[in-house]
C-alpha cells in the first residue's frame, strides 16, 4: 500500500487484507451463475437476488458494529452464507459436480499458496532494497513460483491458459 499510494492509506491495510479471501469463491460462482442464467435458469438468478438481499445487509448490520473491519468479516462470513443456498441449484442446473469444480480449481490454489509462503519467506531478505523494487522482485518471484509450481502439478492448465491467451490476443 505504501509503494502505490503512500503512507495515509496504511489504515486501509487491515481491510484489504480480509476482503481479497472471498475472491477466488466469488469468481467460481460469478461463472457458475452466469452459466445458469444464459442456460435460462432465471429462477435461480431471482432467488439469488433475493438470498443476497436479506443475507448480506443483515451481516453488514451486525459486522458495522465493530467498524470497517467488522464489515470485512461480515463480507466474509455473508458470502458463503449466501452462495451456499445457490451453488447446489446452480450446479445442479448446469449439470456440473460439485467435487469436479473443487478439483479443478485444487491445482491453482495449491500454487497459489506455494507462492504465498514463498512471497511471505522471501519479503524479510529484501527488507533493505527500495520499496518499489521489492514489490517487484516479490511479484516477479510469485508469478514465477505460481508458474513452476503448476508446470510441476498441472500442466494441463498452463496449456489450457495459453491457448486462451493467444485466442484472446489473436482477435
Amino acid at each position: 500500500m505504501r509503494v502505490l499510494f503512500g503512507p495515509k492509506w496504511l489504515p486501509a491495510v487491515p481491510a484489504l487484507t480480509i476482503l481479497p479471501l472471498i475472491v477466488p469463491l466469488r469468481m467460481i460462482c460469478s461463472v457458475l451463475f452466469t452459466t445458469s442464467l444464459a442456460l435460462g435458469n432465471r429462477r435461480l438468478d431471482l432467488r439469488n437476488t433475493i438470498i443476497n438481499f436479506v443475507l448480506l445487509p443483515s451481516g453488514f448490520f451486525v459486522g458495522a458494529h465493530w467498524g470497517l473491519l467488522g464489515l470485512c468479516a461480515a463480507w466474509l462470513v455473508s458470502v458463503p452464507v449466501a452462495y451456499a443456498f445457490s451453488i447446489p441449484a446452480a450446479l445442479r442446473f448446469i449439470g456440473v459436480r460439485a467435487l469436479g469444480v473443487v478439483a479443478e480449481c485444487g491445482s491453482p490454489a495449491v500454487a497459489a499458496g506455494v507462492m504465498y509462503v514463498a512471497v511471505v519467506a522471501l519479503r524479510p531478505a529484501l527488507a533493505e532494497q527500495p520499496p518499489i523494487a521489492a514489490l517487484g522482485t516479490l511479484s516477479a518471484a510469485g508469478a514465477f513460483v505460481y508458474f513452476a509450481v503448476m508446470a510441476l502439478i498441472s500442466p494441463r492448465h498452463l496449456v489450457t491458459a495459453r491457448s486462451f491467451a493467444r485466442s484472446f490476443l489473436a482477435n
